[in-house]
């Protein structure tokens, strides 16, 4: 029972969201049955930020639970939601016990805006977390993580639909200049391996038909690589509305958010260049027509038999069929 209790009190204190109640006394009021194995507790007051738990033994080994979220805010957002699950305990006996368990949301607002609700499946066994698979918003993924230790984790997540502008409504907080102007929609994926508090990052993101700044861009793919919280950007290609494509490289510390626009400010900007023979080329403007017609601006740069180079800016015009 013990060994029970322990992993119960594991999970919960991973899925429980972080409170911003800081030192505030908090008042709290309900029943605890332990004949009957039922909780029925209200953290907080009604009509504001409080947070209700209810949790019931269905069976000997299995829980259900109930728990509502009155927006409670956390260090990133407003959360407001009902959490449903059911938690089973598994295993032949006290040092082989486990827990799985399914986890989901309804009527889930963030800062008062409805998003997609949350969906976790686990399980817990031999000190490590398993998420066989979860959704919540914009986000997907699977993976697992040690409970012991540096907490290693091997977990990948899936970007579906990301509005850029409710991304950087999230961060705002945490930047003490003016937020930087970034519209558009991103996908792509993330993997993070390592130790819990450092895990090595790595994925691709794409960013569709936004702004950024001053720039309007068809598209901008980012290559991510690094070690939390620097993210090292070994390839940006971006792709404005008017049809120049370059490449941008460089750097970004998330432990210093504060101070983002100054790092992207950093960034090296290079042109994309085409090498065919003794030729370069890239394109610095094109314009796209109905159909599959285009029209480029190159700058060429040519060397001939000697090796001397020689630049022409030319027009190239193809029409498709």
């Amino acid at each position: 029972m013990k060994q029970r209790r322990s992993i119960f009190l594991v999970a919960v204190m991973i899925l429980w969201p972080t409170l911003s109640w800081g030192r505030a006394v908090i008042p709290f009021s309900g029943t605890v049955d332990l004949k009957a194995a039922t909780v029925d507790l209200l953290f907080g007051s009604e009509g504001g930020t409080s947070v209700a738990f209810n949790a019931a033994r269905v069976t000997p080994q299995k829980y259900h639970m109930v728990c509502g979220l009155s927006h409670v805010k956390t260090p990133l957002c407003d959360v407001a939601t009902v959490l449903t699950g059911d938690l089973e305990f598994v295993g032949t006996g006290p040092d082989k016990m486990g827990l799985v368990g399914e986890i989901s949301s309804q009527y889930t607002l963030l800062d008062y805006k409805p998003i997609r609700d949350l969906y976790l499946k686990f399980s817990i066994e031999d000190r490590k977390l398993v998420v066989d698979s979860f959704w919540i918003g914009a986000f997907s993924g699977h993976g697992a993580v040690d409970l012991v230790g540096d907490r290693r984790m091997d977990v990948a997540f899936e970007v579906l639909s990301l509005d850029l502008e409710d991304m950087m409504a999230l961060i705002h907080p945490q930047v003490k200049t003016k937020p930087l102007a970034f519209t558009g929609v991103v996908t792509g994926e993330l993997k993070m391996r390592g130790a819990f508090s450092r895990p090595e990052v790595s994925g691709r993101l794409v960013a569709y038909n936004g702004r950024f700044k001053v720039l309007d861009y068809d598209s901008i793919v980012l290559n991510i690589d690094g070690t939390y919280p620097l993210l090292r950007l070994p390839e940006v290609i971006i792709t404005s509305a008017e049809g120049l494509s370059f490449r941008v490289k460089g750097a970004v510390d998330l432990s210093d958010l504060a101070h983002l626009d100054r790092q992207v400010r950093l960034f090296q900007r290079v042109p994309i260049v085409a090498s065919s023979g003794g030729r370069s080329e890239w394109v610095f403007k094109r314009l796209t027509s109905d159909g599959a017609s285009k029209t480029e601006m190159k700058y060429f740069l040519m060397k001939d038999d000697r090796g001397d180079a020689s630049a022409v800016v030319g027009v190239q015009k193809s029409i498709g069929f």
